[in-house]
């Protein structure tokens, strides 16, 4: 109807989205090419540029001759029809999370997935131990540190280098289990400068990670490379604010249960035998 328009649109669409040739040649393959690993990465790129796709369809209609609008309108409708029936299916598969284990079960049967997995599990060791930092002996004759052994540290370095890349490769994992995981070990991590001496890495791996997660609205108190002194000053406030109020709690029950506390409600007195009680009256 349009010859050659959707080709021209649609360069320019990828042009800016900054696509490679690889990911314009996996955008326009069919499903049956696309194998099981790189379904995550070939739903996400579609995702990327389903609402340019629509846009031309409308332009390619605008377009046609008044002899050819019928049959461009019979097309927009059933290409309308196939975008309802493929939302549908997102949305199924959202509801059992099918895109985020397919990725993960990709990258985790990866070399690169396989190490990092491994450089995280002896970091952990490692901590454990409390050895943080890298131990080494001194070559006095050339000058230089020879490691003899990688620190906690430095092997959780290595592990989040290894996840940035498996994360640019599989984004959908940024929204699971493992992203949760590694905000956990992330807060380790930044106990074990603390306690060594060290400042938060200016190149940090996972800073990508870090950023998303504040846009996001988590609240996982680890520095962000765009430094807010507003947010930073807010979230500081919400923290001193939330101690506070746990400390008055705790001592509110450390009062309640005073036994020199002259408003204490409960008896804490002797009880008085009814011998007691007969002196008692005897007495007046």
């Amino acid at each position: 109807l349009a010859p050659g328009l959707r080709e021209r649109e649609m360069e320019n669409v990828y042009e800016r989205l900054g696509f490679t040739e690889d990911q314009i040649a996996m955008q326009q393959s069919s499903l049956d090419q696309i194998t099981e690993f790189d379904l995550g990465k070939y739903h996400q790129l579609n995702a990327a540029v389903d609402g340019e796709q629509q846009k031309c369809d409308l332009l390619i209609y605008n377009q046609a001759s008044e002899a050819e609008k019928v049959q461009a309108r019979r097309l927009l409708d059933e290409i309308a029809l196939c975008y309802d029936q493929l939302d549908m299916t997102e949305r199924y598969q959202g509801t059992s999370n099918y895109l985020y284990w397919t990725g993960r079960c990709a990258a985790e049967q990866e070399e690169r997935g396989m190490v990092a997995r491994q450089k995280w599990f002896d970091a952990d060791e490692l901590r454990l131990k409390s050895v943080f930092d890298n131990e080494f002996i001194f070559d006095y004759e050339k000058g230089e540190k020879n490691v003899t052994r990688k620190g906690a540290v430095t092997e959780l370095l290595d592990a989040y280098a290894k996840y940035h890349d498996i994360f640019a490769s599989y984004p959908v994992l940024t929204n699971g289990d493992i992203a949760e995981s590694m905000v956990d070990s992330m807060q380790e991590f930044r106990e074990m400068l603390s306690l060594s001496g060290r400042d938060w890495p200016a190149d940090f791996p996972l800073q990508d990670l870090i950023d998303k997660r504040k846009r996001d609205g988590e609240r996982d108190d680890l520095p962000t490379a765009s430094r807010n002194p507003v947010d930073d000053a807010n979230d500081r406030i919400q923290r001193e604010k939330a101690e506070r109020a746990k400390q008055q709690e705790f001592e509110k029950l450390k009062l309640k249960t005073d036994p020199k506390n002259k408003d204490l409600k409960l008896d804490l007195k002797r009880p008085r035998s009814q011998e007691d009680s007969g002196n008692s009256n005897g007495g007046q």
